[in-house]
């Protein structure tokens, strides 16, 4: 198992402990076997990307938030920057209704900064 996979496993156990969930109970909900789900756990059967949304749609979270658990946003110091760049990236993840996109993005950004692309 790789060392990101085995992370993202690992915060899996942490927010089934910290709700005291038992893996019978997500094993159910994601229509596998508790041993197949013992073993996601334990390292000995890989982690798909399908079966991460399942568990994700489980404790009702996004992926994002349980690869990056605790946090629920990727930090700007995990993306180098090079020394000559003048813009900074960042990564925001929102969710707001379609009405008031605009109007979060102008007081994120400012009146005169808006690009959609």
């Amino acid at each position: 198992m790789k060392e990101t996979e085995k992370n993202i496993v690992t915060n899996i156990i942490k927010i089934r402990h910290n709700r005291d969930i038992k893996q019978a109970t997500i094993a159910a909900a994601i229509n596998i076997d508790s041993s197949t789900y013992s073993k996601i756990e334990s390292g000995q059967m890989g982690l798909s990307i399908e079966r991460l949304a399942e568990i994700a749609s489980f404790f009702n979270m996004s992926m994002i938030d349980i690869i990056t658990y605790p946090k629920k946003y990727v930090s700007i110091e995990e993306f180098p920057q090079k020394e000559h760049e003048k813009k900074t990236k960042v990564l925001v993840q929102l969710e707001v209704e379609k009405e008031k996109r605009d109007e979060v993005l102008k007081i994120i950004l400012g009146e005169e900064s808006i690009k959609i692309l």
